[in-house]
Order: C-alpha cells, then sequence, then structure tokens
C-alpha cells in the first residue's frame, strides 16, 4: 500500500481524563485538519503503557506518540508551517513535518 501524505494547516488539542474508567484511553488527542476537513490524528499515550501501532482509519493516519513528546510536538505545529504528515501503510512509520527553513533563520535580523 502506499503512503498516505496530507497537508495539515489546523488542529485542535483535546485533553482527555478517564478518571473511573477501566480501560485506557489516550491522555491527548491532537486532531489534525485541512482546508476544515479532518486528515490525521496525533494520539499521545500516557507513560508506563505500550504504544499502540500506528494505523489508518477511514483513509486517515494515527499516529501515536509517549505523552512526553506533547511539548515537541505542539511546538511543531504552533511555529512552523507548512506543514505535513504522513504514514507508510505498510511499515506502519509515519510523521509529523515541517518544510525546510535556512539554519539559524529565527535570529536573522
Amino acid at each position: 500500500m502506499p503512503v498516505i501524505w496530507t497537508n495539515i494547516d489546523s488542529y485542535q488539542v483535546k485533553y482527555i481524563t478517564d478518571s473511573g474508567f477501566a480501560g485506557n484511553v489516550n491522555a491527548c488527542e491532537i486532531d489534525c485538519f485541512n482546508a476544515g476537513t479532518f486528515v490525521a490524528r496525533i494520539c499521545l499515550i500516557k507513560a508506563g503503557l505500550a504504544l499502540p501501532t500506528n494505523a489508518v482509519h477511514d483513509g486517515a493516519p494515527y499516529l501515536y506518540y509517549p505523552l512526553s513528546q506533547f511539548g515537541d510536538i505542539i511546538g511543531i505545529l504552533r511555529y512552523q508551517k507548512p506543514l505535513s504528515l504522513d504514514l507508510d501503510s505498510d511499515s506502519l512509520v509515519g510523521g509529523l513535518y515541517s518544510a525546510a527553513d535556512q539554519v539559524g533563520a529565527q535570529y536573522k535580523k
């Protein structure tokens, strides 16, 4: 199967509580959109729980990261553009990508 590649132009962060729930839920979900359409989900998993396998649901990539990487991921979403996300549907390896940027660009005056 091919690599699923999608551009991202907006996102919604959802922190989730599982208080009183016997199963496991994602600690945080970040829904990714392109032109107002849901295109992917980034799921952050609580410490101590095994990461689920990346997957495709209804054509949309779902990528799983440990909750400890929330700061890295939200920083990319906040400060970089354009952004894209991909998932190889055979290997289930995927990622969040920014466009190429000049080294030291933030320090130029």
